[in-house]
This record gives C-alpha cells, structure tokens and sequence, in this order.
C-alpha cells in the first residue's frame, strides 16, 4: 500500500512541476504536499548510509528555517528547490519504454553476438554506447541548472546571466 502511495506521489510530482513550470505558480503549494508525501513514503526505503545523510539534511535545514522564522511561502519555495532533481530522474526512467517495447536488446543482442565474439570487444561496444548515450543524456545539466539558479543568481551578481551561463558552462566542461 505505502509503495502504491509513493509511485502516485510520484507521479502528482511530475505533475505538479510541469504544472509549476508551465501554466501556473499557484500549484507550488500542492507541489511541496506532494513532494513531502514522496519524502515519507520512499524515507523506510533508503538504505541505511542514505537515510542518516538524508536525515542529517533534513534536520540540519529544518533547523535553519525554524531559526530564522522563514514564512510559509519561503518553506514551500525550498521545498520544491530539489523537485527538479527528481523529476529528472523519474523522467529520464521513461527511456526504458519505448527501448523496451521497440525490442532493441534483441537487435543489440544479435549484432553484438555477430560483430564482438570475445569479452573483450563487447565491453569496449558497452563502454562506446554508454559513453555517448551519457555524453547526449547529460547536456540536460546545463539548462536544469541554470533554471534552478537564475533567481538567485541574479539577485547577487551583475551581469547574472553571462556570470551563470559562464558558471555552468565552466562546470560542465569539468565535469566532462
């Protein structure tokens, strides 16, 4: 039942910030009930290491906004700052759908049983793949990145956008 109630939150969190995203701000509230109820429901599924880290956190910045007496749309706002993180992530599981009613891992399959006959020659085809899916897949940082920190960016820094765009792009290329 609780894993039932988490794949639904789950799915209202996707909602909700394209919702947020899109159309109207005003769902931000009902963002952040929903992204509390995915935090309790999928909390007993973390392995221990991530549940004290997590724990950790969520007390930690708790803690500062009771401290520093943050108002309710303030709480909300911080709420859904991470929201984009997992949206990502639930979306980009979304890949796995048409990959596997398209049937690719049996033409995979077939043309890697014909072409690399030793062990060695299928890992340097998975190492290729996996490298240019993941190269593709993470051009995604630059722009989730720059929308989680434009306003505070340019609240702080002028000129802001040639400071975060110059910011991201700088990571990135670390990063790769």
């Amino acid at each position: 039942m609780l894993l039932r109630i988490e794949r639904l939150a789950l799915l209202m969190l996707v909602i909700t910030y394209l919702l947020t995203s899109l159309v109207t701000p005003e769902v931000a509230t009902l963002q952040a009930m929903v992204a509390v109820v995915v935090l309790v429901t999928g909390f007993s599924r973390l392995g221990t290491a991530f549940k004290v880290a997590a724990g950790l956190f969520l007390v930690a910045g708790s803690s500062l906004l009771v401290i520093s007496h943050a108002p309710f749309v303030k709480v909300v706002q911080i709420i859904n700052g991470m929201n984009g993180f997992v949206v990502l992530l639930l979306v980009m599981q979304l890949f796995t759908i048409p990959l596997a009613i398209g049937n690719y891992q049996e033409a995979i399959e077939e043309v890697s049983t014909t072409a690399f006959r030793s062990a060695q020659g299928l890992n340097g085809f998975i190492m290729a793949e996996t490298f240019v899916l993941a190269s593709i897949l993470s051009l995604g940082t630059v722009p989730l990145m720059y929308t989680l920190l434009q306003t505070t960016v340019h609240r702080r820094v002028e000129p802001a956008t040639s400071f975060l765009a110059t910011a991201v792009s700088r990571a990135f290329i670390l990063g790769c």
